[in-house]
C-alpha cells in the first residue's frame, strides 16, 4: 500500500474515532438518542472512506464518474525486447511469453510480472492522465527483477520502468514500453485473462499457458452466466433474509 492510501485511511478512521468519543461523552444539550446518532456518523463516514477505496469505486456507474480504470487481475503478456538492446549472451530475445497480475484498490496500484526465468515487483506505480481526454491513461510503475539462481549468471539483479497506456474504463488489452537500468529496452502487449488478482508465480503462470496447462476454472469464472447466476442467488438470499426479519417484528 503506498503512502497516500495508507495515510488516507487511518486518517478517516481516527478522526471518526476522536469525532464519536468527543460527542459521546461531551455534556452537549442533546437527549442521549440524538447524542448517540451523531457519534456514530463520523465512524460510518470514515467506514465509508475505507469501503470506497477497496470495493465501491469498482461499481461500473461510479468508475464512469472518477474515471479511474479497472486495471486489476491477471494478464497474459508477450514481451518484445528491442533489438538494439544489450541483452547478454544466451538471453532471450524474443517474443518472451509473459504474466502480469495487477493488485489495485482507488489509491493503490501494485504489479507482479513474471517469466519462466524471473520475477519482478513494483515499488512505487500511478494512474496518471495521459493527455486531457478522460479515457487516454497511463499506468506507469517501477520495479525491481530478480532471476531463478540457475539464469543468474546472465540475467543479474536490475531495476526498470514500465508504461502502459490505458484507453476506457475497463480495458480487455493494453500496450507499452519498458525500459531497465541494463540498457535493455522493448515493447509488451498484454490481454486480460480474468479478474483474479492473488495468484502466486507458478498458477499466474500456468493460467497464462506459460508453463503447464491453463486451470479449467479460469475460462468458467470468466462466463457472463456464472456472475448472473452468482447475482441473482444473492437477491434471492437478500430477499429471504428481509422477509425474516419482517415476520420475526
Amino acid at each position: 500500500m503506498n503512502s497516500t492510501a495508507k495515510v488516507a485511511r487511518w486518517t478517516a478512521i481516527g478522526v471518526s474515532a476522536v469525532w464519536a468519543a468527543v460527542l459521546f461523552f461531551t455534556g452537549l444539550d442533546l437527549d442521549d438518542n440524538t447524542r448517540r446518532g451523531l457519534s456514530y456518523l463520523p465512524s460510518a463516514a470514515g467506514l465509508l472512506v475505507v469501503a470506497f477505496d477497496l470495493w465501491l469505486w469498482k461499481i461500473p456507474g461510479v468508475s464512469r464518474i472518477t474515471g479511474r480504470p479497472h486495471l486489476w487481475g491477471t494478464w497474459k503478456v508477450e514481451l518484445q525486447p528491442s533489438t538494439q538492446a544489450l541483452i547478454p549472451e544466451g538471453g532471450n530475445r524474443g517474443p518472451i511469453p509473459c504474466v502480469m497480475v495487477i493488485e489495485q484498490t482507488f489509491w493503490t496500484t501494485a504489479v507482479q510480472f513474471y517469466t519462466r526465468e524471473s520475477g519482478s515487483s513494483s515499488i512505487s506505480a500511478a494512474i496518471v492522465n495521459k493527455t486531457d481526454s478522460k479515457q487516454a491513461k497511463s499506468l506507469l510503475f517501477t520495479y525491481t527483477n530478480n532471476a531463478r539462481q540457475e539464469h543468474r549468471h546472465r540475467s543479474h539483479p536490475h531495476s526498470g520502468t514500465c508504461r502502459l497506456d490505458v484507453t476506457g474504463t475497463s480495458p480487455g488489452t493494453l500496450s507499452g514500453t519498458y525500459w531497465t537500468d541494463r540498457i535493455t529496452a522493448g515493447d509488451l502487449s498484454l490481454t486480460l485473462l480474468d479478474r483474479k488478482d492473488d495468484r502466486t508465480r507458478d498458477e499466474a503462470l500456468a493460467v497464462a499457458g506459460v508453463v503447464g496447462d491453463p486451470p479449467v476454472l479460469t475460462s468458467i469464472w470468466k462466463s457472463k452466466r456464472v456472475w448472473a447466476a452468482i447475482a441473482v442467488v444473492g437477491v434471492m438470499v437478500v430477499a429471504g433474509v428481509v422477509l425474516l426479519i419482517g415476520r420475526i417484528l
